[in-house]
């Protein structure tokens, strides 16, 4: 069954491996770099972020996940890793 919570936040993410959103059903799932300092932010899915190997995500890059056209969204746990200190991720999710 699909959780129909959804989820608008902001996460801070730095240059240690950490969980954004632990594994779950959803339908949609939109992660967006809104670091300010140039960080770049890797995405590990179903393991810890390591830096450049995933989904890399450049400042305002967009990652975008729906049930739209017959795709189902990731369950797994999704974890982020910055290039430095200070990273953002908004993140939404339902």
């Amino acid at each position: 069954m699909l959780n129909d919570e959804s989820r608008n936040d902001s996460v801070a993410v730095g240059t240690a491996s950490v969980l954004v959103s632990p594994e779950k059903a959803r339908k949609e799932l939109i992660i967006t770099n809104t670091s300010t300092g140039g960080q770049i932010i890797t995405l590990g899915v179903g393991q810890a972020a390591a830096a450049l190997r995933g989904i890399v995500l450049t400042p305002y890059g967009v990652y975008y996940a729906s049930m739209t056209n017959n795709f189902n969204p990731t369950t797994q746990q999704i974890f982020a890793i910055a290039s430095a200190a200070g990273g953002t991720l908004a993140v939404f999710e339902r």
